[in-house]
């Protein structure tokens, strides 16, 4: 909290207290297939969700901007008994709608009616687009925003779509991933990976908010972390979850390239900026506040590869001759450029061109004139 004072903080529920499930237990239904919370709870369940909204408002000052009482709910992944974490599975449809509609009547019984109702958090963008089209009319009337994880699917658009003939924020809430991109890159492999998701799901479901499942997901201690043997330090030749390690032995943080890449969007890419239509391995934002418009390109090749830029479409706004900040990430944790300020280029009459790194990630940083 006090790190990130201007932070938004949206909750989620994996699971019902035990007490109020199937099972009676919080790692799902014995048929994981299968709804988990009881019939006759729906009400509890939405106040109790209720009940923690207030607490933390009211005894920590913090106030949640939104809550999801669900998470990943039309899937057969939470089952009883489980060594994983909590989990529920909510059928699309009655179940869904039926849980949305009594936690948006609680917060109002409980003064907390300006919290945002999100939902469904379906682990698949396909999922999620299903899910909506099957709320009731009043559970989709009191949802105010539509979450999505991203870990499969692939009609990015037609969600967007969706949302947008709704009237409902879209969030990209929940991705991320050990898997690399590029051939013999490194230590960059991670973090051209994660480029190519933050890329590929900007542009093609424009959210207003993108967010990593965990910055951290890996853990290092001689006596074992929270009671049970820790992943370690990971391999940052391989792929990875989370874009740092916790050395809890000397109290740091290990911070590897994918952090770094990360970065190259989330220092430059900020609340208020307006995304562009692009094509290919970029993405781009105007920022209205610090007059800038922000493009974010990776190279997954082991060659220097041209990148154009055309900015003909805003005239005068940026006049040829205008230099273009240029900040990269490549290379190691040890020796590489971690947002490396580069001598950029200026502008020509129609844009601009530069050349990326092999395995790399530029962002540049274009200054607009003020209009007349």
């Amino acid at each position: 909290k006090a790190a990130g004072e201007d932070a938004l903080v949206e909750v989620f529920s994996n699971s019902p207290p035990y007490f109020m499930t199937v099972s009676g237990c919080s790692s799902g239904s014995v048929t994981p297939s299968r709804n988990n919370l009881r019939d006759d709870a729906y009400d509890a369940f939405a106040r109790y969700l209720a009940d923690v909204a207030g607490h933390f408002s009211s005894e920590w000052n913090i106030r949640f901007q939104s809550l999801s009482p669900m998470n990943e709910p039309y899937t057969a992944y939470w089952q009883a008994y489980s060594p994983k974490q909590e989990g529920c599975h909510f059928d699309p449809g009655v179940s869904q709608s039926r849980i949305l509609t009594a936690t948006a009547a609680k917060l109002r019984e409980k003064g907390l009616g300006d919290i945002l109702l999100a939902g469904t958090d379906e682990t698949s963008i396909d999922l999620q687009a299903a899910s909506l089209s099957m709320l009731s009319p009043e559970a989709l009337e009191a949802v105010s925003r539509v979450d999505t994880h991203a870990y499969s699917g692939s009609g990015r658009d037609a969600l967007r779509r969706k949302a947008l003939a709704k009237g409902k924020n879209l969030w990209m809430s929940e991705v991320d991933g050990g898997e690399t991109l590029g051939k013999s890159a490194g230590e960059m492999g991670a973090g051209l990976w994660l480029a190519r998701e933050i890329i590929t799901d900007l542009n093609g479901l424009t959210p207003s908010a993108w967010i990593l499942w965990q910055v951290i997901d890996s853990h290092i201690s001689k006596d074992g972390y929270l009671g049970r043997k820790d992943s370690g330090m990971v391999h940052t030749q391989g792929g990875y979850w989370g874009t740092a390690v916790a050395d809890h032995d000397r109290e740091q943080l290990v911070l590897t390239m994918k952090y770094y890449v990360f970065g190259q969007f989330t220092r430059y890419i900020r609340p208020g900026c307006r995304l562009l239509t692009v094509d290919g391995d970029a993405v781009a934002a105007e920022d209205p506040r610090r007059q800038r418009l922000v493009v974010v390109a990776m190279n997954a090749e082991n060659r220097e590869i041209p990148l154009r830029v055309d900015l003909s479409a805003f005239g005068n706004a940026v006049p040829a001759g205008t230099h273009v900040q240029a900040v990269r990430t490549s290379g190691t944790a040890a020796s590489g450029e971690h947002w490396a300020e580069l001598s950029g280029p200026d502008t020509d009459p129609g844009g601009f061109t530069a050349m990326l790194a092999p395995h790399s990630v530029t962002t540049f940083l274009i200054p607009e004139s003020p209009q007349e």
